[in-house]
């Protein structure tokens, strides 16, 4: 039986650097790194050689799943693909904030319950979501909202599966330092309020990976964030939101 792993959001950023420690874990004989940019996927299998299996597709129509073949066993899935815009609601479109909830929501609940069938005791099942998850966020509306639904539905996931034996960890970084600000952000630049934050994506990884292995259901990969989710749980939210501005 081939012990295989399956990692979304592939082509960059923590979805990257969850293939690259996977692949040196000897617990796992193939890891198929799944993103819609196809050149990087092929870069990544030069880069860190046979154990990646490349695959191409846009997640909104297509699942990875589907694709794992007979005699594949599924121990690892990981859902780190997610898109996010900043603003005031009324200067973003429709579909930017429709296409968060598309792809941050409804994909993760597709590609979880799936990987939750597949899997047998001692799977893992790690979801991205975020800090952003803790409060809701005045000009982050969406995408806060979106991981937060997202935070809520791997709590629950993982007391539904305990029996089972299968675990499932939500990542909540905050800020990272990937490509994700040249879409979410106005400018493509990262606000000066959040890079004081700022984490690697290969250090979000490596402790997600931690943290999935001794089973826990959150976790939170920096000390400033934790301390975040800590005044999310006492103080009002009301009170929390007025320190977020919007990006100038």
């Amino acid at each position: 039986m081939t012990r295989v792993a399956v990692v979304t959001g592939a082509s960059s950023g923590i979805g990257r650097e969850f293939v690259r420690l996977l692949v040196l874990d000897s617990s796992v004989d193939a890891v198929y790194a799944v993103a819609r940019r196809e050149e990087r996927l092929v870069a990544l299998k030069e880069e860190l050689g046979e154990k990646v299996r490349p695959l191409a597709m846009d997640l909104l129509t297509e699942s990875p799943l589907a694709f794992l073949q007979k005699g594949e066993e599924l121990t690892w899935a990981v859902h780190s693909a997610g898109v996010g815009y900043s603003g005031a609601c009324k200067n973003l479109t429709v579909k930017q904030q429709t296409d968060t909830v598309d792809l941050n929501c409804k994909v993760a609940v597709s590609f979880l319950t799936a990987a939750a069938e597949k899997m047998q005791r001692g799977g893992k099942i790690v979801c991205l979501a975020s800090a952003a998850a803790f409060t809701p966020q005045p000009y982050f509306a969406a995408y806060a909202a979106s991981k937060s639904f997202v935070l809520s539905f791997c709590r629950a996931l993982s007391v539904e599966l305990k029996r089972k034996g299968v675990s499932v960890t939500a990542v909540c970084p905050g800020p990272v330092d990937t490509e994700f600000f040249l879409t979410s952000s106005k400018d493509g630049k990262v606000a000066k309020n959040k890079e004081k934050y700022m984490v690697t994506p290969e250090s979000v990884a490596r402790k997600g990976i931690k943290s999935a292995k001794k089973g826990k259901q959150v976790c939170v990969p920096s000390g400033s964030m934790k301390l975040g989710f800590f005044a999310s749980k006492i103080l009002p939210h009301s009170l929390l939101m007025r320190v977020y501005k919007e990006d100038k």
